[in-house]
């Protein structure tokens, strides 16, 4: 069930990059019910569009504030192009045959399987990295 159906149970927050992110959760039994996640610009393109974004692009703010999702402010992009917009390099090559991709954060090129992944999508540091910054964090907390 989308939210705005009506009947769903919604919730909405700002994360620390200053997305709004929306959760809902189907309605019915609360043993069963499913609880779903999205950014919201995602939510509120694909409203206004009638239609999911297509699989590899990402919707972009014109303004660049990520707190504006108004729909004349959001537009979908490729997302290569999006990257390149935003001076992100891309950080994925194939060496011998083998896919390879940069740490972020040690600089360092490694299969992708040295990396953890996160719903499927590789993360930007790789695992020893990842280690690293888990056990800092822990010790400030």
């Amino acid at each position: 069930m989308h939210p705005t159906s009506g009947t769903a149970k919604t919730w909405r927050r700002q994360d620390r990059e200053g997305y709004w992110r929306r959760r809902w959760w189907d309605s019915g039994c609360h043993e069963t019910r499913k609880q779903h996640e999205q950014l919201e610009h995602r939510w509120v393109w694909e409203a206004a569009h009638g239609q999911k974004l297509p699989p590899g692009y990402v919707v972009h703010h014109r303004d660049e504030d990520p707190g504006n999702n108004a729909p004349e402010n959001l537009e979908a992009l490729p997302r290569r192009q999006h990257d390149d917009l935003h001076g992100r390099p891309n950080r994925q090559r194939v060496q011998n045959g083998v896919a390879e991709k940069q740490c972020s954060r040690c600089e360092q090129w490694f299969p992708r399987e040295h990396y953890y992944t996160y719903k499927g999508h590789p993360q930007v540091y790789c695992r020893a990295c990842c280690n690293a910054y888990k056990r800092a964090r822990r010790r400030v907390a």
